[in-house]
């Protein structure tokens, strides 16, 4: 059996927990007020902006961490919006790909500076460049060994 987490430990993951919901909650609202447009929007908009020759939806979905049908309902949303297409893919006529249009891609580029200068100021504000190097490191770390995990 694993020792008990220690009152250090607990009071690290209570801090980086309250801080990165905070920040989920905030820059959420800051992009629906500024952006009219969600959080979860905006990450897949991010993310196909990372891949101009668009993503299967299977692929999309693993990038993200979020359901196959959630991210279907999202994706028909931009869809409708005009700012992301679907197609078959040329290899696999049952696989679908998702991409931006240019639409699309305008509007990543303009919600990213506002999103970022978000960032910048609450998130990376309070710190120095030594601490964003550590922290870089760390959560680098976290996420390789949790993902290391999943594709076990």
């Amino acid at each position: 059996m694993d020792a008990p987490i220690t009152p250090q430990e607990f009071e690290a993951f209570s801090a980086v927990r309250r801080a990165v919901l905070l920040l989920q909650a905030s820059s959420g609202r800051a992009l629906v007020e500024n952006g009219d447009i969600t959080r979860a929007q905006f990450e897949i908009l991010f993310v196909l902006g990372q891949h101009p020759e668009g993503l299967r939806m299977h692929e999309l979905a693993d990038l993200l961490i979020i359901s196959r049908s959630g991210l279907t309902y999202q994706i028909g949303r931009l869809e409708r919006g005009g700012l992301v297409a679907r197609s078959t893919a040329q290899d696999n006529e049952r696989a679908v790909v998702a991409r931006l249009t240019g639409v699309g891609r305008e509007r990543v580029e303009e919600l990213q500076q506002r999103h970022f200068a978000f960032i910048r100021r609450h998130f990376f504000g309070p710190m120095n460049d030594e601490e964003i190097a550590v922290i870089t490191r760390l959560f680098t770390r976290i996420g390789d060994g949790l993902e290391a995990e999943r594709d076990t």
